[in-house]
């Protein structure tokens, strides 16, 4: 039963085929740093 279930839950979720990066401001505290 536990495999049925599993089975279902993995068809109805779509796979993501990007991902989003999201700068919170880190960048200019690594810049002001010397960081790359």
């Amino acid at each position: 039963m536990f495999n049925n279930l599993k089975n279902n839950s993995q068809e109805q979720i779509p796979v993501p085929r990007h991902i989003g990066i999201i700068m919170d401001g880190n960048g200019r505290w690594a810049k002001s740093q010397g960081k790359p």
